[in-house]
């Protein structure tokens, strides 16, 4: 049986209300997230959005560095469909980074080119890259799916995943 893709932690330094490095972690299976008004649950979401999907949920993306700071970075540690963990390290601001790390070898897979890293984390995912036609079954629903989603809320993507792929992680917010 193939291994399924999923998100073991998020880490966020200077995003929004995350002044210090602050980590999330995620268990397999079903993940809640909760807190009062302004807490920063859907900073997570976004972050995490940002990191392995390029979802932008604002114009200016400074928006998303904590203020009085001037560069902000989110970390998303991950198991891929390969089973190999990875770590995916993005900045906002100043010194842009943008890459894919295999945390066993402690080497980039990838460039820092948006385009690379984004096909990079597709194929961590088992989505078949931008411009190639997708397999049947998950994959092809997925990428099908996603193909010119650009939308503010990342959670969508969460909600979608979980129904085409019966991923072991779901991120909700108690209403």
């Amino acid at each position: 049986m193939p291994m399924k893709f999923y998100i073991k932690s998020v880490s966020l330094m200077n995003v929004k209300s995350y002044s210090n490095e602050t980590t999330v972690e995620f268990q397999k299976g079903t993940n809640a997230i909760s807190g009062e008004n302004g807490a920063g649950k859907s900073t997570i979401i976004e972050a995490i959005g940002y990191a392995l999907f390029d979802s932008r949920p604002y114009t200016n993306m400074k928006s998303m560095i904590r203020h009085g700071k001037k560069s902000g970075e989110v970390r998303v540690s991950v198991r891929g469909v390969d089973g190999r963990d990875y770590l995916i390290v993005r900045s906002i601001g100043g010194n842009s980074k943008f890459y894919v790390l295999d945390e066993a070898l402690h080497s980039k897979i990838s460039s820092e080119r948006k385009e690379e890293v984004l096909n990079s984390m597709r194929q961590i995912m088992g989505i078949a890259p931008l411009g190639e036609t997708p397999r049947d079954g998950p994959a092809m629903r997925m990428t099908t799916a996603l193909h010119g989603l650009r939308t503010h809320s990342i959670q969508f993507f969460f909600y979608v995943w979980l129904l085409l792929t019966k991923n072991p992680l779901c991120l909700r917010q108690p209403i």
